[in-house]
């Protein structure tokens, strides 16, 4: 079903890219300086809330499109293989999708189009509470001596909705999703029940009864008792179980992939099995689980091991101004040629440095890269230089590339998934970058075993599967789609699958399988004496 899987990116794509939208822009509440007046802080505000509903109402047409197109498309295809079913088993041509299948298509995009309504609205509704309560904050800040600063009060508010999520969904059994899951459990969910309903109805329209449920060894415990069986639509066959058996049963959970095909049956003794077609799968249809998408937030800090003193580290943290950062890079041997950190904070010169200088002690004998430093491209006004990684790198391949990032982008990407768990900081992007310099040096992206990791991953084919994040299989699927050769799509995706997978494992100290595996197998290729004195900074 390749029209299936286009429709369902398109849908989960376009959400992640709103869900990252809003939340760069409520983050964005911290960023006007504290000695900005009344008047313009609550500009500031009002400014911001036009942004994050012009975002909705772009997100709720792009909804209603989708659902007219995606279900209209499912249903009409459903009901073609019907057709060309019925054909090939009984010689009778039937052909159109009109009357009654007209209206059944309007009837479910009509249902479709209120349950993503309800999730844009349960985001627009959380998000307008929070702009509210800024600007109460406003008020508060300059009504009341002695309270919390303006930005102090922001923050609090942000830490409060980034344990909550900004686009959290409650459904009707009282479960919690994040918005981009459940929006794509309700998608393969409509898509595959207007495709089914497309065939059930067709069936008793021209007067069949039984169908047969598909089969590819399915591991979901609902769906299992069901697979390759025959079914009566209308119950009424004393020798097959009826449809509204097997629905009561389980079949056809939300996010069930099973389809169902027309039966005819050759005979009265003959065996289902004789004429049962296997259905191939590739996805398991276990259905979602809330708490499966829930991380764990809260840090144990016992679990961590304490490294010894890094007297580099240190030295590297005293510096105080960014003539210092910028000799001091050169003086450690960091880059080969020089370092200039121009126009950006010190802390973020610091945190380039110690990125470069730990990345360089796990692996002594990578060449250095050439230079690394600021741009100086402040076309955001709005945004202190301080709030600004603006930096480049001359790698080892001699290669000039740049990042241009906001804080408040780093933190949106790593919230929505876009980025690793936890890599929320300046100093991720940096080990991401160096990511790629030790996978050049060990030339990676033709290692077995993490090509294999790669593979397993990219099989799950939809990005609220994946055990990573976005950024690292984006490059694959983005494209593939728009026909770029298999290979380099393949190149370019490994190289971020890589990065991606070592920045959560520098970064995360309970970071998850995939990231753990595909940094294990690093260490275990720069070799067993390194192995024996390597310790990261969260073990």
């Amino acid at each position: 079903m390749g029209f299936y899987e286009d429709q369902l990116k398109r849908l989960t794509d376009t959400y992640s890219r709103a869900e990252r939208n809003i939340f760069r822009q409520l983050v964005r509440l911290e960023a006007l300086p504290e000695s900005a007046d009344k008047a313009k802080r609550l500009a500031w505000i009002q400014d911001l809330q036009r942004q994050t509903q012009a975002e909705l109402v772009r997100l709720d047409a792009f909804s209603k499109k989708w659902a007219k197109d995606s279900i209209g498309g499912m249903y009409k295809d459903g009901v073609k293989e019907a057709q060309a079913q019925i054909k090939k088993a009984t010689g009778k041509l039937f052909g159109g999708v009109e009357g009654f299948h007209i209206h059944a298509i309007a009837n479910m995009s009509d249902k479709a189009m209120s349950r993503f309504a309800d999730v844009i609205t349960t985001a627009g509704r959380k998000t307008m509470d929070i702009y509210n309560e800024a600007k109460l904050n406003v008020h508060l800040f300059d009504a009341v001596a002695g309270i919390e600063s303006w930005q102090k009060l922001n923050h609090r508010l942000l830490d409060e909705l980034d344990k909550k999520g900004v686009t959290g969904f409650v459904d009707k059994a009282g479960r919690t999703w994040d918005i981009c899951v459940y929006t794509e459990m309700l998608a393969r969910t409509t898509m595959m029940n207007a495709y089914r309903d497309a065939t059930l109805n067709e069936m008793r329209i021209r007067g069949y009864d039984l169908v047969m449920v598909s089969t590819h060894g399915t591991l979901c415990k609902l769906c299992i008792p069901w697979e390759g069986k025959i079914l009566s639509i209308s119950g009424d066959s004393k020798k097959y179980p009826s449809l509204a058996e097997a629905e009561d049963g389980g079949l056809f959970h939300p996010n069930c992939k099973h389809s169902i095909d027309c039966y005819f049956p050759l005979g009265d003794d003959e065996d289902e099995s004789q004429v049962m077609a296997k259905m191939s799968g590739e996805e398991s249809d276990e259905p979602y689980s809330a708490e499966s998408t829930v991380q764990d937030n809260e840090q144990d800090s016992e679990s961590q091991v304490v490294n010894e003193p890094d007297q580099v580290i240190a030295r590297i943290k005293e510096v105080k101004t960014i003539e210092e950062a910028n000799q001091l890079a050169y003086d450690l041997g960091l880059v080969t040629e020089s370092a200039s950190f121009d126009g950006l904070d010190v802390s973020v010169a610091q945190d380039m440095m110690i990125s470069a200088h730990e990345t360089y002690g796990m692996f002594p004998d990578m060449p250095r890269i050439k230079s690394m430093g600021s741009y100086r491209a402040d076309n955001d006004k709005d945004l202190a230089i301080s709030e600004r990684s603006e930096v480049y790198f001359s790698d080892i391949k001699g290669s000039t590339f740049g990042l241009i990032k906001t804080k408040v982008d780093i933190k949106a990407d790593a919230r929505t998934r876009w980025s690793p768990q936890r890599c929320d900081t300046i100093k991720a992007v940096i080990d991401h970058e160096m990511g790629h310099q030790i996978s050049y040096y060990l030339d990676l992206s033709n290692d077995r075993e993490i090509i294999g990791m790669w593979e397993t991953e990219i099989k799950k084919g939809s990005f609220s599967k994946f055990d990573l994040s976005e950024y690292a299989y984006n490059d694959w699927f983005e494209r593939r789609r728009y026909g770029h050769a298999d290979e380099i799509a393949r190149y370019v995706s490994l190289h971020e699958f890589i990065s991606e997978a070592w920045t959560e494992y520098r970064n995360n100290y309970k970071c998850r399988p995939v990231a753990r595996k595909v940094a294990e197998r690093i260490i275990a290729l720069r070799g067993a004496e390194y192995l024996a004195v390597h310790r990261r900074p969260f073990s």
